[in-house]
């Protein structure tokens, strides 16, 4: 083994962040790079070591490559294999250490480039892949052909190494094209020569490049708007997804072609180690001129999670095992499905991509239909805790205070958000605080006045066309004042019952129409107050408008039940803290109610409750998760207080 004196590991981060940058690899959910270097253990012992980093999200796994090689000569199973190399990896991952770990430690350079984009798939795809690799790079590559187990991964490599050691690059099938050098520069010119090579020799024959992002329909297009939930709803079985669609001329065409539904099934259940495992397809038989054929047709073929609730015959609802994640629809495009939205996104675009490529091939029967690699395990993901994962919550005045809170929470715990402010710049702030701390595509924001009719429809037609659908839908937003009856005027009183009842009813009334087809059952919390049961003085606009949310969530309890849709109200006391509905003016009106300052305000409120303690948006955050929740599955038309208990607000 060699000897890698030279910790390279700050070479290896900037590497893959040149070859992201330049778009070097258009699929980089199974492109690599690694470096073999030396590293101290928690002793201060030295020790050689490999990192391999992924392209896709920058996570790194280091492992000792002694060890690596050592495991790699051990006769095991692929599924045991598996298991001592996740306890070989050194760094704290939350995730699996990928199969291409031995791999890497089996090539003999301090560098390693691993990728796979259209032109390599294309490639290997097709039954003249060999000589086309001959021809462009001659004795400078070794082509591996068919399916070794990972235990068998580094003979093959050793072997292929002794009976040609000039070679430096090896093209494995669907691993892809593997490359190397031992000076991190010349691995990077070497990485962006063959992919220029390969995109030189396809360009003449490929047709058009397609873009990298999916297209979405126009605005207006009332058919995704109906059928997206009734399909997200037929794919999520026991665990909510996230959809992605594609309703480009492109995906159209993909969606009708005949011919590769059989060998994406076959490849997808193969076990071989590709960008095609675990794809599930399933193509309808209606056009997309025909939209309730397609509702139909989708009801006959899926089970829904609201049928799974309602089932009471004492034998589990059999689903279709596994559920599809790629759907072609003719006449309209392809959806993905997945519990996040980057990976529906990823799923998306590499197989419609892909499709594009290899679609003249499948028609010319020119198509490799035996994938090469590595046979790996099949495996069941390991499951995730966090409550809320694959489900979508709409957060109405979440820039601030008790929405902000809230959307920071779900997001928190798994939830997709949808960040609705009338004051964009806050919900952008949000939003964006939201992806960088929990991965990108989790949160979207949109400005919306609740009180307009055709600004709600577009905020959920955007949110269905970005997520697929609806779980939970938070009714926030809203402002306050304070005045009394004689000084109110008509247009203050229309403004404020406009926002909280009319836009209450509003973001309601559109939560119903997706969920009820959706058949997933559904949450709705309204952020009422304690004023809402508890009369006051110099604020009976703000007072009856909370009033009434809390009798229309109780009257949407009733009519949702039917359907699992559950609706609850949460009655915080004042929260000064972060919020925009108290501003400089509306604190000084309430101080002078009670005869004391503006800055003497927030202690009042915490002198008169019963716990002596200030309300903050995150215990009102709290109470909504909670709502939101399976552990009050069996709640609804109900409210909970959270004003530190105020006496003459207690509900009787």
């Amino acid at each position: 083994m060699k000897n890698y004196s030279q910790n390279s590991q700050d070479e290896l981060i900037q590497h893959v962040q040149t070859l992201v940058h330049e778009g070097i690899h258009r699929f980089l959910t199974q492109s690599y790079s690694s470096c073999k270097h030396e590293q101290k253990d928690y002793l201060g012992r030295e020790f050689q070591a490999l990192t391999l980093m992924s392209h896709s999200n920058g996570t790194k796994y280091s492992a000792s490559l002694e060890d690596l090689l050592h495991l790699a000569g051990l006769n095991l199973n692929s599924d045991e294999m598996m298991k001592k190399m996740s306890l070989a990896v050194l760094t704290g991952c939350a995730t699996e250490p990928p199969a291409d770990l031995i791999l890497h430690a089996s090539i003999p350079g301090k560098f390693v480039d691993q990728f796979i984009d259209v032109n390599v798939l294309q490639m290997v795809s097709s039954l003249q892949g060999e000589s086309i690799a001959r021809e462009l790079w001659g004795d400078e590559c070794i082509w591996i052909n068919g399916v070794t187990s990972l235990s068998n991964v580094y003979n093959t490599i050793s072997s292929e190494m002794g009976k040609n050691p000039h070679a430096r690059m090896i093209i494995f099938g669907q691993i892809g094209i593997l490359t190397w050098e031992d000076d991190e520069k010349a691995l990077l010119g070497r990485t962006r020569q063959i992919k220029h090579q390969l995109s030189n020799f396809y360009s003449s024959t490929r047709k058009s490049i397609l873009p990298l992002e999916p297209a979405l329909p126009e605005e207006g297009n009332s058919v995704w708007y109906q059928l997206l939930p009734v399909l997200r709803g037929a794919l999520s079985g026991y665990s909510p997804v996230t959809l992605a669609l594609d309703s480009s001329l492109a995906a159209q065409k993909l969606a009708e072609t005949e011919g590769f539904l059989d060998t994406l099934i076959a490849w997808g259940q193969s076990g071989v180690h590709s960008l095609w495992s675990g794809i599930v397809p399933w193509k309808a038989g209606t056009h997309g001129e025909n939209l309730q054929g397609f509702i139909e047709e989708i009801r006959e073929n899926f089970v829904t999670p609201r049928e799974i609730q309602t089932n009471t015959t004492g034998s589990p609802v059999k689903l279709m095992d596994p559920l599809p994640n790629i759907i072609f629809l003719p006449g309209l495009g392809i959806v993905a499905a997945a519990p996040e939205k980057n990976e529906a996104n990823s799923l998306l675009q590499f197989v419609v991509n892909a499709l594009a490529e290899l679609n003249d091939s499948f028609a010319s029967g020119k198509i490799n239909k035996n994938l090469s690699g590595i046979q790996l395990p099949k495996c069941e993901a390991s499951p995730r805790v966090e409550e809320f994962v694959g489900q979508v919550a709409l957060i109405t005045g979440a820039g601030s205070g008790i929405g902000r809170a809230s959307a920071y929470q779900f997001a928190k715990e798994g939830a997709h958000v949808v960040v609705v402010d009338l004051n964009k710049s806050t919900a952008d702030i949000v939003t964006s605080e939201i992806n960088q701390r929990y991965g990108s595509g989790r949160a979207i924001s949109i400005q919306c006045d609740v009180g307009d009719e055709k600004a709600v429809e577009e905020t959920f037609f955007q949110t269905i066309l970005t997520f697929g659908g609806v779980d939970i839908v938070v009714n926030n937003a809203g402002f306050a004042m304070s005045k009394t009856i004689e000084t109110t005027e008509l247009k203050e009183w229309d403004h404020i019952q406009n926002v909280m009842a009319k836009g209450y009813f509003l973001i309601s009334r559109e939560a119903f129409r997706i969920m009820r087809p959706q058949k997933m059952g559904g949450r709705l919390v309204f952020v009422c107050s304690k004023n809402s049961v508890r009369a006051g003085r110099e604020i009976s606009a703000y007072s009856s408008a909370k009033a009434l949310e809390l009798h229309l969530a109780r009257c949407l309890a009733e009519e949702g039940g039917d359907d699992g849709i559950r609706v609850n109200s949460v009655l915080p006391d004042a929260v000064l803290k972060g919020s925009s509905l108290f501003d400089p003016a509306l604190r000084e009106d309430r101080a002078a109610q009670y005869g004391i300052s503006g800055d003497q305000l927030e202690n009042y409120y915490i002198q008169r409750t019963t716990l002596k303690v200030p309300i903050y948006p995150e215990h009102v955050a709290e109470a909504i998760i909670f709502l939101a929740s399976d552990k009050s599955s069996r709640t609804t038309g109900g409210a909970l207080t959270v004003d530190g208990g105020v006496s003459a607000a207690f509900l009787r």
